[in-house]
């Protein structure tokens, strides 16, 4: 669980292209995984951003500004306590090692990892018209978020079943 009084605040850059680089997630799979794997509702809040000088780096995926900061209610903006860069967020593992290991936030379930991993995957297969691959992707998603009810809440469920139902369509 976060500190009482502490919210980390996640930027992650916005392309100026379009990119469909096969690895690559998009920056709103990025966002949608922070949100989905944060330990509780509170504890991240995620913006999309466009620097003026965007990372250059050889990597091709996202880059991400993490910043903690104290929230007293005295102190309307919040002083800084930590912040951190991070370039070439490029899966939901990475984003799952960002919430764990850098920012502290405790244990992610592994099987919310996993439901937004073949989620992910899921839509990356529709996006290539390929629902079939699809489908069996988002009902693994589906049984990761079912078996653990604890994570299920913070998991984009809806989203999943509608995807799946757009995938059962475009294969009809």
């Amino acid at each position: 669980l976060p500190e009482i009084g502490k919210t980390w605040e996640v930027y992650v850059s916005q392309p100026t292209t379009k990119t469909n680089e096969k690895g690559f997630i998009s920056s709103a799979s990025v966002i949608e995984a922070f949100l989905s794997l944060s330990p509780s509702p509170n504890a991240i809040k995620v913006y999309q951003a466009i620097w003026n000088k965007q990372n250059k780096s050889k990597g091709k995926g996202q880059f991400v500004r993490c910043v903690k900061r104290r929230t007293d209610k005295s102190d309307r903006g919040g002083n800084v306590v930590a912040a951190m860069e991070i370039s070439n967020v490029d899966s939901v593992d990475k984003v799952y090692r960002i919430i764990t290991e850098h920012m502290k936030l405790g244990e992610v379930n592994p099987k919310a990892c996993e439901c937004m991993r073949c989620y992910i995957q899921g839509n990356e297969r529709l996006d290539e018209e390929q629902p079939s691959q699809a489908i069996a992707l988002y009902n693994q998603a589906l049984h990761s978020a079912n078996s653990t009810p604890k994570i299920s809440a913070q998991l984009p469920e809806g989203a999943i079943l509608m995807k799946r139902a757009r995938a059962y369509l475009q294969r009809a």
